[in-house]
């Protein structure tokens, strides 16, 4: 909704990435926007809790009317402070209430805009405490 207020497309990106994403909780709505998803986090979520994790979170999704295309998400446990991807890569990165959990937001925000191809959207979410 923030998105739509502030007058920026909220569909039609080829490639996303979601910073700080843990196991990928806001994967739904993000695939509703962008052809690829990248879900990242410092933890590896994945290896931490399984193989049945993605499993465990397309059935959540499913029962909440939620699809979750798996076939179109990469799941990379990579720290906000050195991410792994070429410049210019994203048309969206999002981070979502993350960034408290970052040591130094400045460097993360900076890989941000290194990542995200000019003229893409960086959309940040911040809890009332920031």
């Amino acid at each position: 909704d923030a998105m739509q207020r502030a007058g920026v497309a909220d569909q039609g990106f080829e490639f996303a990435v979601d910073i700080g994403a843990g196991y990928g909780l806001h994967a739904p709505w993000l695939q509703q926007m962008a052809k690829r998803l990248y879900i990242t986090d410092i933890v590896d979520y994945v290896y931490a809790f399984g193989p049945s994790t993605l499993t465990a979170l397309a059935d959540k999704f499913q029962r909440n009317d939620r699809a979750l295309d798996r076939e179109r998400i990469e799941y990379h446990m990579v720290d906000a402070h050195s991410l792994i991807y070429r410049d210019g890569l994203f048309d969206l990165c999002v981070s979502i209430n993350a960034m408290e959990h970052i040591p130094d937001p400045a460097i993360a925000f900076a890989e941000m805009i290194r990542v995200t191809r000019p003229g893409g959207i960086i959309a940040l979410q911040f809890d009332p405490l920031w």
